[in-house]
């Protein structure tokens, strides 16, 4: 036994239009040997809702469908039970039927498919405008809404610019032949003409990259010196970092090499000013790869970190300073220590300002 079922995703039209029966696709479906489930593949029998041949095994019932509004609509595919059809495989199907003739009983079964019935648009040409490339083909395609009551002609108003490639059921394919800006018209069997403005622009080589199928990159050592006073130039003596890379099956592997080896972004970098400023190295091949990293300097003010104002940068001004950061009510900095021990410059005492006290003290 079988059944007819649906195996189009959905329908489209236009409100007024007829509805092409033809390029909605029905299949059989059959009972499997043991009956445990529906097999499509068992006879190859696919046809259109329009087949007459078919048409004793199923009904369609469009009642729900109101054809005078734009909506969404079921449409019910039901099988006509205990109708015994033919049905005609064609070579051996992928079940393992051969050839021939099989007479399929069928069984009740009800489907569904959603017509979407949508107003008729009031242009011809989906676009009003259209950029090509010169000399790739082909080179670009206009579509025009699907009027299936209209025959359509067309014209290019300079055809050394654009050509008319081949025309289609709902569409044209051009191809661009020198650089510059033309029209094509569309003309309609009702009288209505369009214009699509159609611009050919220069045909630009890619540039070639790859992926890399892996890539490293990572800091081994930090520069000796991150801490700077104003008017101190950069120094990445001791800055070490090592990448490696495998793009294309070609290995790039940089081991480990001084900071100096890799790019070096320093641009957010302003020694005039306290603050915190990153500096980013880059690890790159020209078209196979680029890995960034990061790290960080600062720039003090004259007495950054003397929290105790007495002139010097030592460990009791980190240890004043923890106990600031963990609220010790018994611990009040002068307006000149506050400023001080904000080591930052980002107007707020935390434990940072404590470590990168500490860190000037050991000459990191």
């Amino acid at each position: 036994m079988g059944f007819v079922a649906n195996l189009s995703s959905g329908i489209d039209c236009y409100v007024g239009d007829e509805i092409d029966w033809t390029s909605f696709r029905l299949g059989l479906w059959v009972f499997d040997p043991i009956g445990e489930f529906y097999r499509s593949d068992m006879i190859e029998a696919q046809f259109s809702a329009a087949s007459e041949r078919y048409a004793p095994c199923f009904t369609l019932d469009t009642s729900e469908v109101d054809f005078t509004k734009a909506g969404e609509y079921p449409v019910y595919i039901r099988t006509n039970p205990d109708v015994i059809h033919e049905f005609e495989q064609i070579g051996k199907s992928l079940y393992g039927l051969n050839s021939g003739i099989y007479r399929v009983k069928m069984a009740e079964h009800e489907s569904k498919v959603m017509l979407s019935l949508r107003e008729k648009p009031t242009t011809l040409f989906r676009k009003d405008s259209l950029n090509i490339v010169l000399n790739s083909y082909p080179s670009g395609y206009v579509g025009l809404y699907n009027f299936s009551d209209l025959e359509f002609s067309f014209e290019i108003a300079n055809p050394e610019i654009v050509k008319i490639d081949r025309i289609v059921e709902n569409g044209v394919y051009l191809w661009g032949l020198s650089a510059g800006t033309t029209t094509l018209t569309v003309t309609a069997s009702d009288g209505r003409t369009e214009e699509c403005t159609i611009t050919v622009e220069p045909y630009v080589e890619p540039e070639t990259t790859y992926e890399p199928t892996s890539v490293s990159f990572q800091i081994v050592s930090l520069p000796d010196k991150l801490t700077y006073e104003i008017g101190e130039e950069l120094d990445f003596t001791g800055g070490y970092a090592e990448g490696y890379a495998h793009a294309q099956g070609i290995w790039f592997d940089a081991f480990t090499q001084p900071f100096t080896h890799y790019r070096i972004d320093s641009s957010d970098f302003d020694n005039t000013k306290p603050g915190v400023y990153e500096i980013r190295l880059t690890f790159e091949e020209e078209c196979y790869f680029s890995e960034t990293i990061s790290y960080e300097v600062i720039v003090v003010r004259p007495g950054a970190g003397d929290v105790d104002e007495d002139s010097e940068v030592s460990i009791s001004d980190a240890i004043l300073l923890a106990r600031v950061t963990t609220e010790d009510k018994s611990i009040e900095l002068t307006p000149a220590g506050r400023e001080n021990a904000d080591f930052d410059s980002d107007g707020r005492l935390t434990v940072q300002d404590v470590v990168r006290i500490l860190r000037k003290i050991a000459k990191l």
